[in-house]
């Protein structure tokens, strides 16, 4: 689990707390897209955390590395959040933060019924 708590932290530091004025993305960033996003990135931790506890004690142990290569895709739209525009409604953002998270859920999900 450290390695996924380095993984969260990157992510927050590299794709959430950083910012670019000069981009046409990321040049104010709306609070219900900061919330969204923050919230889908705890979700994406709670979750792997979740998965990583229930199969420590079992015979096929879900680590952070497994996790990883599985989810790989879901990984790089958390990391792509901050590419909605701005100027995207409130209603579109929370369908998009929606949709990811429930790709979160159900990729874990799946991960775990294998």
């Amino acid at each position: 689990d450290q390695k996924l708590i380095l993984e969260v932290a990157r992510i927050i530091r590299e794709d959430f707390l950083q910012q670019n004025a000069f981009s046409d993305y990321d040049y104010m960033c709306p609070l219900y897209k900061t919330v969204g996003m923050m919230r889908t990135i705890c979700h994406f931790y709670d979750q792997c955390l979740r998965v990583m506890q229930e199969t420590s004690g079992s015979e096929h142990k879900i680590g952070w590395g497994t996790i990883y290569n599985t989810m790989r895709p879901t990984i790089s739209r958390i990391t792509s959040m901050k590419f909605l525009p701005p100027t995207t409604t409130e209603a579109q953002a929370k369908q998009h933060f929606k949709q990811l998270s429930d790709e979160i859920t159900s990729g874990l999900r799946g991960l775990v019924e294998k």
